[in-house]
């Protein structure tokens, strides 16, 4: 899959997120997903994923109202902050299945685990959950011990129906994990 990076600013180009990203997902390049990418910030990954993906249909979950970017053909904006257990309900209740879930919210345990708790039961069989910039802890203490979530995920991969994992730390803590759910 030839990705185009030029036209697109988010920070996941600059952190090689989008690279890994594109490794494990590109097989899905011509097929009906879906995505949710929770903490959407301007939306430029959302974007990409629809061009890149055609057939993609992209969601966004953000803690503000949208501002300048705006529902559209494939594009699913939706407001929820990751400590309401029932805005996050709610949405899964409407919702119901994903392919992808990437949590790039506030990068804090308590929302991280919220949104995990949550929403992994979401996860299509096959589909992946990842979550961005855990290892953020290590530099800002007050981001709580994301190290904890990602170990109380590993502990409990076989009950939680997990077939494959991908864990990344970088020198520069940029992080991603990520958990395929079973078939």
């Amino acid at each position: 899959m030839e990705f185009n990076t030029k036209e697109y600013n988010t920070d996941k180009i600059g952190s090689g997120i989008l690279e890994e990203y594109v490794k494990m997902f590109s097989h899905l390049e011509n097929k009906s997903i879906s995505m949710l990418e929770i903490g959407y910030l301007d939306g430029e990954f959302l974007n990409w994923f629809k061009d890149q993906f055609k057939k993609a249909h992209v969601f966004g979950i953000g803690i503000n109202p949208p501002g300048e970017l705006k529902d559209c053909e494939r594009t699913t904006l939706l407001q929820a902050d990751q400590n309401d257990m029932k805005a996050l309900l709610d949405i899964k209740e409407l919702y119901q299945r994903f392919d992808i879930i990437i949590d790039d919210g506030a990068h804090r345990d308590k929302e991280t685990r919220n949104s995990f708790n949550c929403l992994w039961s979401t996860v299509k069989a096959g589909g992946w959950y990842c979550i961005e910039d855990w290892g953020a802890h290590y530099q800002h203490l007050e981001y709580g011990d994301m190290g904890k979530v990602i170990s109380h995920i590993l502990i409990n991969k076989e009950s939680l129906g997990i077939s494959n994992m991908k864990i990344t730390c970088k020198a520069n803590f940029t992080s991603l994990a990520c958990f395929q759910k079973k078939l």
